[in-house]
């Protein structure tokens, strides 16, 4: 049926097309329609796929009961487990996500979805972290939802005990030929019904085969009407992998911002800048094996009115282990002044419980 039992996909990033990482899939088996039923990806950082460089080993799994949305390849039920290791044993595992789409349209565009996310504990057992319920809206002819309402619910430490932690509704006015959303507002709430928190006007572009927006531009509002700017930031990543990890990000922090169009949904030119991030954090030993930052580097510049800089700092940052709500209960903040950063002092900071919202109690 020309359907492949295994492909290599070696990615490389940028005009100058630099080396990312290799990912070999294997696709142990096909329904009818040619949609892939199951497929072992592992991702490797060194570009021979040797053993010892393997980064994460996933294997996915795909069920189809909808005959219409099979032939667009929309899953009813995809599992995917994540091994820190090829063998997948308990021992090894690092997550899991459920997503279960409950509605099709006539087209085969999944309407109403719910993604189950659980990650393993120390021990290895998979808790259930949080819960995503996601309803599509207004698809264009390419099967992009252009209005979205998600609601995440999460669970205490044990994994148990659901609650409502946030609501979100996206405007999603334009994508790119690979699906990523460019342009979007997105207003978010605790919960449905409760009073507005923030909306958000982003501008995303030049994506990485993992997802990740090689820049964004975020403009966020205290209002519906985006009238008092909160803050608004540019986020340029580079040295990103397949599995998402950002090597280096620079974060611009700016005083103003003016949206081009009637219902500001054009271009954003940033004006005003107060404070430069550049936080760079190793491919190989600076994130665990779901993407929480172990150990990093923040250095910080700030700016006056004129645009001039004034002031230097730099903080290296370590974390112990974080719990399955991707929290550490334990950082370590050494902090250097000037542009010679000369030692100011190092802080242990404990944080021995969290609220749902991620907040230190």
């Amino acid at each position: 049926h020309d359907r492949t039992t295994r492909s290599v996909i070696s990615t490389y990033s940028g005009q100058a097309k630099g080396f990312t990482d290799p990912q070999g899939i294997k696709y142990i088996s096909y329904d009818r329609c040619g949609s892939a039923t199951e497929q072992p990806i592992d991702t490797f950082d060194d570009v021979n796929m040797i053993p010892s460089s393997l980064v994460s080993h996933k294997r996915i799994l795909n069920e189809y009961t909808d005959p219409v949305a099979r032939k667009r390849g929309n899953a009813t039920v995809s599992t995917v487990t994540e091994y820190k290791a090829a063998s997948e044993i308990q021992a090894n595992l690092v997550q899991q996500t459920v997503t279960t789409t409950t509605l099709f349209d006539v087209k085969g565009n999944a309407v109403d979805q719910t993604t189950n996310k659980s990650v393993a504990n120390a021990a290895g057992t998979l808790l259930l972290a949080n819960r995503t319920a996601v309803h599509n809206e207004g698809f264009d002819a390419r099967g992009n939802a252009l209005t979205q309402e998600i609601t995440t619910s999460t669970t205490d430490d044990a994994g148990l005990n659901l609650e409502v932690t946030s609501y979100q509704v996206m405007t999603n006015r334009k994508f790119d030929g690979r699906k990523n959303v460019t342009n979007q507002m997105v207003y978010s709430y605790d919960e449905l019904g409760a009073p507005l928190l923030e909306v958000q006007e982003i501008r995303s572009s030049n994506y990485k085969a993992s997802g990740v927006a090689g820049e964004q531009i975020i403009v966020t509002y205290t209002d519906a009407n985006r009238s008092s700017i909160i803050e608004a930031k540019k986020i340029t990543n580079t040295n990103v992998n397949s599995v998402g990890n950002v090597g280096t990000s620079r974060i611009e922090i700016y005083s103003l911002a003016d949206v081009a169009g009637a219902d500001k949904d054009g271009a954003i030119t940033l004006s005003g800048l107060t404070e430069m991030q550049v936080i760079t954090t190793s491919l190989v030993s600076g994130f665990d094996a779901r993407g929480n930052a172990l150990s990093q580097t923040i250095d910080k510049t700030y700016y006056d009115d004129a645009g001039e800089a004034t002031d230097y700092e730099t903080q290296a940052i370590t974390n112990d282990a974080f719990n399955i709500h991707d929290r550490t209960t334990r950082s370590v903040i050494s902090t250097y002044s000037g542009q010679a950063k000369e030692f100011t002092d190092t802080q242990e900071i404990k944080d021995v419980s969290y609220d749902l919202y991620g907040n230190a109690t």
